[in-house]
């Protein structure tokens, strides 16, 4: 019987292999960094460690191993490890395309990978795979050296729904990924956070630097009710006690309904602590876990940062009930230096027989009135000075153009139009670039819906709506002026 490969992803398959990884990481300590062992086990247990295994006949062993975080809709890779013996057999691309379909399949827009630039066989191995270096940027102190910020923007699916009949009213309106926080994101808490910061422990580091986040605005964190009250109550001086004094001055999430919490605290709970719910055995920590969760999920909170094991082997299915992202403490500290401006595009770009380019207000103006459009009033609403403008072209002029007028605020959609010229034969492959580029623009600002106009006379893009998908949708149709 040959060698067979086998994929695993459950704590329960990778915990015999625990050993295998660490000590295979730690020999590629010079390229990858050192982590504990215990890094590995967090990891797997909140599954964010893909396995590679071998199997011939009964003989199983380990073959690689793939290490991710990130928080949605950014995923990073941290290591890629495959053993000595089975290198240069392609192992690393299974591992990297298993996470590839892993990211798609949830929704996920980008990959990032930080690549230190004087490892030529990882710089050449990402960017085969369609990395692109975003920018360069200083490493740690200790090995000076410069880190190539590497991107991979998914095929990812579920971007646009067309599901309007002729009756319906006319404007395409995609919900864009789960960040619900207008501005500056805010982010919940727990107490083993906050102890992290004022204590000496093992991750006082990591929460020290969440902490100097928020005060530099890079974040908003905020506390649930649940948070003090904790504290009061097992306090032995509330009157004396510089802990609760200090916990006293956090900023708290938005006030919810005592019912609401209530009603979200069984589900949190079958959740979060499945056995003791079910066995009616909660501890009072577990309770004031769940409340806090609650609040969170309330008020509307981008993520809840937490270094609570439980909470964190339950965070694909808080993600999935509630579109709260459950984030450990050391990986929120590695994402914070995600590049926010994924959204930029240098001015002009050639990719192969096209140019991107920002064109003139009177310039787009112009190429929509060219293909026999009148947007009124919907132009109006987005054509102004500020809008974000974006085109495509060719030896022969404009093929397409985007106009984008962003909103920061959850009540108002951001809105937009996209047109290409009808007769070029590569008109559907432009209008899916513009219309990916707005949505992963949008999504990389802030929560909202992306209003789209609908263009009756393009067909071609009719079609590119119907094979996108997306949750929500709604169409605004203009009026098409005649040709003459």
């Amino acid at each position: 019987m040959a060698e067979q490969y086998l994929i695993r992803r459950n704590f329960a398959d990778i915990l015999p292999f625990l050993d295998s990884i660490g000590t295979q990481a730690d020999s590629e300590r010079n390229a990858l960094g050192f982590l504990p062992e215990a890094a590995y086990a967090e990891a797997a247990q909140q599954r964010k460690l893909i396995l590679l295994l071998s199997q011939d006949q009964d003989k199983i062993g380990y073959v690689g191993h793939l290490l991710f975080g990130g928080m949605f809709p950014i995923l990073r890779v941290r290591q890629i490890v495959v053993a000595a013996r089975y290198r240069q057999q392609g192992h690393a691309t299974t591992l990297l395309r298993a996470l590839v379909a892993q990211a798609e399949n949830e929704g996920y827009l980008n990959i990032v990978a930080n690549v230190a630039t004087d490892l030529n066989t990882a710089n050449s191995f990402y960017e085969r795979h369609g990395f692109l270096s975003t920018r360069v940027k200083a490493g740690g102190k200790t090995r000076n050296r410069t880190i190539n910020v590497r991107i991979l923007q998914l095929e990812t699916p579920s971007l646009i729904s067309y599901m309007v009949g002729p009756t319906q009213p006319k404007a395409i309106e995609v919900l864009q990924p789960t960040r619900r926080s207008p501005g500056v994101p805010v982010y919940a808490i727990d107490l083993n956070v906050f102890f992290d910061a004022i204590k000496q422990r093992v991750r006082s580091e990591d929460a020290g630097i969440v902490f100097e986040a928020a005060l530099n605005h890079q974040i908003r964190i905020a506390a649930s009710q649940e948070f003090v009250s904790e504290l009061r109550r097992t306090s032995r001086d509330t009157t004396n006690d510089p802990v609760l004094a200090l916990a006293r001055r956090i900023p708290v999430l938005p006030a919810r309904e005592k019912t609401e919490i209530e009603s979200l605290a069984p589900i949190i709970s079958g959740i979060v602590f499945p056995e003791r719910t079910t066995q009616q055995r909660l501890k009072s920590t577990d309770k004031s876990d769940i409340l806090h969760l609650a609040h969170a999920v309330a008020a509307g909170a981008v993520g809840y940062i937490t270094s609570d094991a439980k909470v964190l082997a339950a965070r694909d299915a808080l993600m999935k009930q509630f579109k709260l992202d459950i984030i450990g403490l050391s990986e929120f500290v590695d994402l914070l230096d995600l590049p926010d401006d994924i959204d930029h595009l240098p001015t002009p770009k050639i990719a192969r027989s096209f140019r991107l380019e920002t064109p003139t207000l009177d310039a787009a103006i112009g190429f929509l009135q060219a293909e026999k459009l009148d947007l009124k009033p919907h132009l109006k609403e987005i054509a102004t000075p500020n809008c974000r403008r974006l085109s495509v072209l060719d030896a022969d002029g404009l093929i397409g153009v985007a106009l984008l007028k962003a909103s920061n605020a959850l009540d108002q959609p951001s809105r937009c139009v996209v047109c290409v010229h009808q007769e070029h034969p590569f008109s559907s492959t432009v209008a899916d670039f513009l219309i990916s580029e707005l949505v992963r623009y949008c999504s990389n600002r802030t929560a909202g819906r992306l209003l789209m106009i609908d263009i009756p006379s393009h067909p071609r893009f009719k079609r590119l709506a119907r094979r996108m998908t997306s949750r929500r949708l709604n169409l605004q149709r203009p009026p098409v002026r005649p040709a003459r």
